[in-house]
């Protein structure tokens, strides 16, 4: 998740796919200098793999990319293991269910 201004989240919700989005703000809000704009998103834990998933609007590879991302550091400042298979966040196709197991 990232917090985005209103400017931001209304230009989003006016573009048509990702790469669009990718496209009018690098252009808009970097002066076309797309090595700007990539330091910003790894500020978001967004990185250069998931980047490309977007540049070619594949949000579903963009959203797993980007949790590996979030997960390996998460992992790294507590010491975790994030290569264990581990249940993914919850989607559309696997929807939230409370595990009787856990508190």
């Amino acid at each position: 998740m990232t917090l985005l201004s209103q400017e931001t989240n209304q230009t989003i919700k006016r573009v048509k796919s990702p790469s669009e989005f990718l496209e009018q703000t690098i252009r808009d809000k970097y002066d076309g200098n797309e090595n700007e704009f990539l330091k910003t998103l790894e500020s978001h834990l967004i990185n250069y793999k998931a980047y490309q998933w977007m540049k070619e609007d594949n949000f579903e590879k963009f959203i797993e990319e980007r949790e590996k991302r979030i997960r390996s550091v998460i992992g790294k400042k507590i010491g975790a293991d994030t290569e264990l298979a581990v249940p993914s966040f919850t989607t559309p196709n696997t929807p939230y269910t409370k595990n009787e197991n856990h508190d």
